[in-house]
């Protein structure tokens, strides 16, 4: 993977910045250069064979992939002074090979996220853009950020800010589960938000959930 032109030509982004990165409405801007499929950066195309063996062929490695990263991490975050950049984890890094199948790697993602956390501390979102309810399940105590053994670990013991986005209604709906146990997930993870495309018509419940997950949030 070449640089990505995010950091060759910045001048569009830049003007963007100039005019909005001290906007109080503007939360966090995404870091998507890196993506394939969607804004969640670590995803390449999993089982897609065709793809796979593309993205081999015109030169993909887990290490030029990485260089991507850093490089257009650090593009953006020269450009926003004020306004925090968010980056979309996932459950594992997808690395493309050559033969068409799909390596997944949680501890490789894990590395470069802890050295971006290291490098960026606070200026840097993290989230994860699929929480279901009973991810929270998966968190094991005497863990750390080095060390956690699955996403959902880490979150808890890498520390604010990060938050997250639930299944969509339908999947929750399959699960036999609704947003609201998606909420009380995200909470019992102790993130400082959920993004979801509804929280159901009880207004003082959703505020209480709101108040519970900015509670989390790192002052």
């Amino acid at each position: 993977m070449r640089s990505p032109a995010l950091a060759r030509s910045p001048g569009p982004l830049a003007k963007v910045a100039s005019r909005y990165d001290t906007h109080l409405q503007i939360l966090d801007v995404s870091a998507t250069a890196c993506q394939t499929l969607n804004g969640e950066p670590f995803i390449r195309f999993g089982r897609d064979v065709t793809a796979n063996k593309a993205l081999c062929a015109a030169g993909y490695s887990l290490e030029a992939d990485a260089n991507a990263h850093r490089v257009s991490l650090k593009a953006m975050m020269d450009i926003f002074m004020d306004t925090r950049i968010s980056l979309a984890l996932h459950t594992g890094w997808q690395e493309p090979l050559k033969d068409g199948t799909c390596r997944v790697s949680w501890p490789d993602l894990r590395a470069i996220v802890n050295e971006f956390r290291g490098q960026y501390g606070g200026r840097l979102i993290v989230q994860d853009n699929g929480l279901a309810p009973g991810d929270q399940n998966d968190v094991k105590p005497g863990e750390t950020a080095a060390t956690a053994s699955n996403l959902w670990s880490w979150f808890t013991h890498a520390g604010q800010p990060y938050g997250f986005q639930c299944k969509g209604d339908l999947t929750l709906q399959a699960m036999g589960k609704t947003v609201a146990d998606a909420a009380q997930a995200a909470i019992a993870l102790k993130g400082a938000f959920l993004e979801h495309q509804q929280f159901g018509t009880d207004a003082a419940l959703a505020k209480q959930w709101d108040a519970a997950l900015r509670a989390h949030a790192a002052p």
